[in-house]
């Protein structure tokens, strides 16, 4: 599960530090690896206990950029084991 998460995060940060992000971003989304959600979507998902809100950057750098209700990434790791296939995870940076 470790590998399988450190995996997508790579993917994922590979995408948004590429100069050609939308069209990676698309091809992303038609592979089934991701989707791109809105502020007020992303909300009620975390408000309503579906999804988990993690801060993408590392512990160090999360400082002054977490959200209400977000966790770190520190943290999302300490609770995979025990999450469900089924539960959303967002990803956010800014």
């Amino acid at each position: 599960m470790k590998i399988s998460f450190m995996l997508f995060f790579v993917i994922m940060l590979s995408l948004v530090l590429s100069p050609n992000y939308e069209a990676r971003a698309s091809l992303t989304k038609e592979a089934g690896l991701a989707n791109r959600i809105g502020v007020d979507e992303a909300r009620q998902k975390v408000v309503s206990g579906d999804a988990l809100l993690v801060c993408a950057y590392d512990d160090r750098s999360c400082s002054g950029k977490m959200l209400e209700g977000a966790i770190l990434s520190s943290e999302l790791e300490k609770r995979l084991p025990g999450l469900s296939r089924e539960t959303e995870i967002i990803f956010y940076c800014g």
